[in-house]
């Protein structure tokens, strides 16, 4: 770490973001402010006094400032984005920031209001489609916090959105909004995304098939709205979905392009200043076009760290090129550190300055082809390494054939961005673009087809159990481990990391074989799919809806986590009066190990009464049921309600009212997320 003094001022300063994210309000930022600007008096006083012997102090107080300055801006970051929005509608002006994302029932605006951005949700009709970066709208609505974690280990959009600098999101109706003018004056972000649509068009217009558009466009543009959930997967399981995010390969290609063309400007005096200043010129050109997206911008920052490092006679490419790159990124917005890409792409750099040469010491080739393959296996190996964890942590798969389809990729991805380049140039003469056209889409479509056949192979990925934070550290201080070992052999290294391995196996231990499952009964936060999860002790489990296919494929998209990390069966679905091995489904009750569900998303008991009142544990109130609760209390003597997602926040309200005024206890799914009653 003494080599690497920025990487140690980077380091607290994450710290400091991430203790800031843990503890927000623990400390107010007023109070920070003035302990960091004592803390910075007593340094700067203390730096002619101090003995060599206490250096130590120094160091300390630097940390500590570093630490200080991290929690600062997160704070600030935090402030920017929080904002408590008013409970009822009203008329809200807003600005359409970004291009317009069709969802399955909705299209998707990220808009500005009153200087914050906010998701705004529109009801798909035809107005909504023509919608343009610069519109300015007026909607009726009521705009609301991003919602948390609704399910079981479900994504957490609310954690996921404040830190992409969202503060808010609302559902327009048809009818509800209206575009009044488009904006003259475009920020910076929004003409370079508007460059990036022009560009995508032209890319129509030049004649590439819409089937290899989406990936096209993707790596060489870094749009990736039109790609498909099954056309993600392929590139996933053969390992190379990385190359879809345009970011630091993409970008280190054109800059290994650009040293190249302009390599005879080295020759004159001065001249590698003047490449320098070129070579960044085009690639912030290149990221303009691209739509200034934060991972190119991430890319370009490193190119011309690397460059300037180059001309003040140090290495290019080091771990204080990378923490340097680090700390200008989180100086400007601190919330980069919660986002996967980000964490992603620096883990990999750093992975390969630190284990590539190791790697290559091992594998040391005199021929030249064998020393070139061996170089790009070994910076692919490398990135694997140190991403391995967090890739597990996050996605919870890892592909077996990472080394050959990355290698395919060395050579193919660059053909495609060169041929896209020489499109551009060649665009005035229509029969060579229409030649380099057909190249470009037969190259696109080869990648994919190599893909499906590299991620179809028996395999080809394998899922990886539930990996909890503290594995990700003693797994990444294992790896710390190996990589001193690997650096200089000691007894000492070698004791450490067999005692991290040993607790990392223990913790895998008590995750694989946990205490004793109960039997439990879940009902989702699910607005589309009212179901009621029966689960076994066993894992075996019956999920009941009467709801079609592709609603209930999307209610699995949502619990599948759950059930993997729960030991949870594929469930098997019971649409109709079906036994079960511990119960019975009938006439919409669910008799279940005792206990009594009656579904209500019908008015099959309007109007109906009996002498003999049937105990009812749980009463499940779904969309359909238009009756009152008072009529059904002449039929079941009812313990707690539980009141569905698909009610809508209106209907939910009125039915809860209904529940106080008769005394009935109830659970309000769409407030307070899925209900798990334990057996």
């Amino acid at each position: 770490m003494k080599a690497y003094p920025i990487l140690r001022l980077t380091i607290f300063m994450v710290a400091g973001i991430f203790f800031a994210g843990i503890f927000p309000d623990y400390v107010s930022p007023q109070n920070l402010h003035v302990v960091l600007c004592g803390l910075a008096l007593l340094l700067g006083l203390g730096i002619r006094k101090a003995s060599y012997a206490k250096r130590w102090v120094f160091g300390t107080g630097v940390s500590v400032f570093m630490f200080l300055v991290g929690w600062i801006l997160a704070e600030h970051e935090r402030d920017e984005v929080w904002v408590d929005w008013p409970v009822k509608e009203q008329i809200y002006r807003t600005v359409l920031q970004d291009v317009p994302v069709e969802k399955t029932r909705s299209i998707q605006c990220k808009v500005e209001v009153n200087g914050k951005n906010v998701l705004l949700y529109l009801a798909k009709d035809s107005l909504a489609s023509t919608l343009e970066i610069g519109d300015e709208l007026w909607a009726y609505t009521d705009i609301q916090i991003p919602q948390g974690r609704r399910n079981p280990y479900e994504f957490d959009y609310a954690h996921y959105w404040f830190h992409q600098g969202i503060s808010g999101t609302a559902y327009v109706p048809s009818g509800y909004w209206f575009r009044k003018e488009r904006i003259s004056e475009l920020y910076l972000k929004q003409q370079a995304l508007l460059v990036r649509e022009r560009a995508i068009q032209k890319y129509r217009e030049w004649g590439v098939e819409e089937e290899q558009l989406p990936v096209l466009s993707a790596l060489t543009l870094g749009c990736k709205r039109e790609l498909d959930d099954e056309l993600r997967e392929v590139y996933a399981d053969a390992g190379i979905s990385h190359v879809l995010a345009l970011s630091g390969m993409h970008i280190g290609i054109i800059w290994l392009l650009l040293n190249f063309l302009l390599s005879p400007l080295g020759l004159i005096r001065g001249g590698s200043y003047v490449k320098w200043f070129v070579s960044t010129g085009l690639l912030w050109s290149a990221a303009f076009v691209v739509g200034l997206e934060a991972s190119v911008v991430r890319a370009v920052w490193m190119c011309m760290l690397m460059e300037l490092a180059k001309l003040a006679g140090g290495r290019a490419l080091s771990m204080n090129t990378l923490a340097i790159a680090a700390l200008l990124m989180l100086f400007y917005h601190p919330f980069y550190i919660y986002d996967v890409g980000f964490q992603l792409s620096f883990v990999a750099v750093a992975s390969i300055v630190l284990f590539r040469p190791l790697i290559l010491k091992a594998f040391a080739w005199r021929n030249p082809v064998l020393r070139y393959v061996g170089g790009v296996m070994a910076v692919s190996v490398a990135a694997q390494i140190g991403t391995a964890p967090l890739v597990m942590y996050y996605f919870s798969n890892f592909s077996v054939y990472f080394l050959v389809t990355n290698l395919l990729a060395a050579v193919w991805i660059p053909l495609i961005l060169y041929g896209a380049v020489v499109m551009v140039l060649v665009s005035p003469c229509s029969w060579l673009l229409g030649v380099l056209v057909s190249v470009v889409n037969a190259s696109t479509k080869g990648l994919t087809v190599v893909a499906e056949w590299i991620g179809g192979l028996p395999g080809a990925t394998f899922s990886v159990a539930y990996l909890s934070g503290v594995e990700i550290v003693l797994l990444y201080g294992i790896l710390g481990i190996i990589l001193l070992y690997g650096m200089k052999p000691r007894r000492a290294l070698f004791l450490k990391g067999l005692a991290l391995f040993t607790c990392l196996l223990a913790f895998r231990l008590i995750i694989v074989f946990p205490e004793q499952k109960q039997a439990e009964i879940v009902f989702y936060n699910f607005r589309n799919c009212p179901a009621i999860h029966l689960i076994e002790s066993d894992g075996s489990s019956y999920l009941i809806t009467e709801q079609n296919d592709s609603a209930i494929a999307s209610l699995v998209k949502v619990a599948d986590v759950f059930w993997k990390r729960e030991g949870v069966e594929y469930p098997v679905i019971v649409s109709k009066e079906q036994s079960m091995p511990n119960g019975i489904y009938q006439d919409k009750i669910v008799v279940w190990h005792g206990l009594k569900i009656g579904i209500l998303s019908d008015n099959r008991w309007k109007d109906k009464s009996s002498e003999l009142l049937l105990d009812m544990d749980y009463l499940y109130l779904c969309h359909g049921f238009n009756q009152d609760l008072k009529s059904l209390q002449k039929l079941f003597k009812v313990k707690t309600v539980v009141l569905d997602a698909s009610l809508g926040r209106t209907r939910a309200e009125q039915r809860k009212k209904e529940c106080m005024e008769l005394g009935l206890d109830f659970v309000d799914l769409e407030a307070e997320g899925s209900h798990r009653i334990f057996l």
